[in-house]
């Protein structure tokens, strides 16, 4: 097809030089001098004439376009369909490994999801035991806090009454000995407050 518009380009420039050279605008006078007007195109005497500058344009773009411009066009051509090629293949090549990427970048997010819900779930469930742990301690050592000072408590009233019972022994004692007059021992004091004391 580019050969063939090639063909009908070269004889349309070949009739365009024949029309203008020289030899045609001489032949167009003498022919209308001679003959008064006309086409010089319809002379028969006129087309040995035509036609060698036909055949001699005509050979000299044939070998111009078939030697120089034809192959230059072809080879051009040639590269450019063949760099479109490659670059449509990179571009295939590239999309496919862009698919792969996509497919292994949604995998890894799917398979970080997981992990991360895993990790959270554990989390939680060591969050859990943790305080359920620390309040465990924290109980046994408020029952143990509360039990030491309970004791505590149970041996200071102890010690209180210890305390107290003295006094009373003592003042009974002197209260005996200055109101009635008759001396009292702290042991006998002591003997009548511990029964009061059960009886109580």
């Amino acid at each position: 097809m580019l050969l063939k518009n090639i063909n009908t380009l070269s004889l349309s420039f070949l009739c365009a030089l024949l029309i203008a050279s020289p030899a045609f605008a001489e032949e167009v006078a003498h022919e209308a001098e001679g003959h008064g007007g006309g086409l010089p195109q319809f002379d028969p005497t006129s087309w040995p004439s035509q036609l060698f500058w036909l055949a001699v344009f005509f050979t000299l773009l044939y070998f111009v376009f078939g030697k120089s411009v034809i192959p230059s066009l072809g080879n051009t051509i040639e590269t450019r369909t063949s760099y479109i090629a490659d670059h449509l293949k990179k571009a295939e090549a590239l999309s496919a490994e862009a698919e792969i990427l996509k497919n292994e970048v949604q995998a890894a997010y799917k398979a970080a999801s997981h992990t991360a819900g895993d990790q959270i779930t554990e989390a939680e469930n060591a969050a859990k035991a943790k305080l359920a742990s620390a309040l465990t301690d924290f109980r046994t050592r408020y029952e143990q806090q509360v039990e030491a000072t309970e004791q505590k408590i149970t041996a200071a009233k102890e010690t209180a009454m210890v305390d107290m019972e003295q006094i009373v022994v003592s003042l009974s004692a002197q209260a005996a000995e200055k109101i009635a007059g008759i001396p009292a021992s702290e042991s006998g004091a002591e003997g009548v407050v511990k029964s009061l004391r059960k009886v109580a």
